[in-house]
């Protein structure tokens, strides 16, 4: 750990710190102001500021899931502690885009049109029920034009 990071981090706990005492002493006060129980008043500021601590932690492991870089695209980091060298990572392979059931049925019932709403599914790999209404959507349009 160079010497900027560990100030930062003396600096922070520091901060903490003095926040933590500042909120258990004043949620104390106020507990015991209010008629509470002594024990209940000193335990009450570890239920609140508790809660708090599991939820930092909970959100810095979900963004560590999150952030790691993927097999398919390791990161390029230089493992020297240098801040003057820019980080350069490698890009990452989007996913293929994959079509939407209506695309698929659009694009079958103009293939096939005189086709079955059971056949038009079994093309697109979805219910029958699905593939009717998005047949329903797709020749409404039809529909309109062809009466007007």
């Amino acid at each position: 750990m160079n010497a900027t990071r560990f100030t930062s981090t003396l600096g922070a706990g520091a901060v903490a710190g003095i926040a933590a005492w500042s909120s258990w002493s004043h949620m104390v006060a106020t507990a015991l102001h209010v008629g509470e129980r002594p024990e209940v008043a000193y335990l009450l500021p570890l239920s609140v500021d508790g809660l708090l601590v599991v939820e930092l932690l909970s959100r810095r492991g979900r963004a560590a899931r999150t952030e790691a870089p993927s097999a398919a695209a390791p990161s390029t980091v230089d493992a020297t502690d240098d801040p003057t060298r820019p980080v350069v990572r490698a890009p990452r392979e989007s996913a293929p885009q994959r079509r939407s059931t209506a695309a698929k049925i659009g694009r079958l019932a103009a293939r096939m049109p005189d086709a079955s709403a059971a056949t038009i599914a079994a093309g697109a790999g979805v219910s029958e029920s699905t593939a009717r209404r998005h047949l329903a959507a797709t020749r409404a349009p039809e529909m309109a034009s062809a009466e007007a």
